[in-house]
Order: structure tokens, then C-alpha cells, then sequence
């Protein structure tokens, strides 16, 4: 009994072609950024997700050269106040590529620092307004500080 088949190679090849050809050029993708992993070596992996309601909807391994990690990650820093971490919004910039042994990935070449720190604000503002609707925003302000301390501990060193 005869069947038509392809070998294993041969289909990776053409996912790989149908894939890039899809994606030629680089594109801004937004996602949450669900795992960092720097290593040693220089390189970043990433692992990038998006939901919704429901949960989780689409999520895909993204990558950060060394060579382009290296000047991305201080200034990402610095103009967010922080490092690349689980649970940020990020806007990047991706190469699509598919390799026959390692499948999908999303190569990194750039990350928009003004969209991360847009989002951390947009975050702060609606923790500051649950927080006046549900009347806690001046709760400290009713509390009452004893006139003098009832207990001082002092910590130092022996000598």
C-alpha cells in the first residue's frame, strides 16, 4: 500500500517558508512579558503572553540577543525606573522566525520604553481611584499618633 508522505525536514522547511513569508519584515507587537531569563551569555529569553477575560489566549517564546540586550535593558531601565520583569505590558519590536529544530520564535529588536511607563501610570491612576471610591485614600489621616513612644529600641553594632 502506497502513501504520499514528507519527512519531517521537509515540513519544518515549509512551515519555516510560510511563516517568514507571512512576516518579511519586522513588526511592533504589544504583549505581557509572563517570563524573563537572562543568562549569563548576554542573551534574554522571553516568554510573552496575552489574555483576556477568560484567561490565557496566545502565547509565544520571544528572544533578545546579546548583542541588542546589552544596550536595550539599561536604557529600558532608565526611562521606566525598572528592569524587564514578569507582568509588564510591553511594546516590541519582532522578527518573526520558525526554525526546523527549535519552532516559533520572536526576535526581539527593540522594546518602546515610553508604552511600558505609560502603562505603569495608567496602573497607578486606577489604584488611586479604587482606592478614593472605596474611601481608604485618607484613612491614615484619621489615625493618631501617641505624644511619645512607649517602648525605643536601639540597634547597633559592638562597638
Amino acid at each position: 500500500m502506497e502513501r504520499d508522505f514528507i519527512d519531517l525536514f521537509e515540513f519544518q522547511t515549509r512551515l519555516k517558508q510560510g511563516i517568514e513569508s507571512l512576516f518579511p519584515k519586522r513588526l511592533w507587537l504589544r504583549a505581557e512579558v509572563s517570563a524573563v531569563k537572562a543568562r549569563s551569555g548576554g542573551h534574554c529569553y522571553l516568554e510573552l503572553s496575552q489574555s483576556d477575560g477568560s484567561g490565557l489566549v496566545a502565547k509565544a517564546s520571544a528572544i533578545i540577543w546579546s548583542s541588542r540586550f546589552r544596550f536595550i535593558s539599561p536604557y529600558f531601565e532608565s526611562v521606566t525606573g525598572s528592569p524587564l520583569k514578569e507582568g509588564m505590558t510591553v511594546l516590541v519590536e519582532v522578527q518573526v522566525n520558525y526554525s526546523q529544530l527549535y519552532g516559533l520564535s520572536l526576535i526581539i529588536n527593540d522594546i518602546d520604553p515610553e508604552y511600558s511607563l505609560g502603562q505603569k501610570e495608567k496602573e497607578r491612576q486606577m489604584t488611586i481611584e479604587r482606592l478614593r471610591k472605596e474611601g481608604l485614600m485618607d484613612l491614615q489621616k484619621e489615625l493618631c499618633l501617641p505624644a511619645l513612644p512607649y517602648d525605643l529600641a536601639v540597634i547597633s553594632a559592638e562597638d
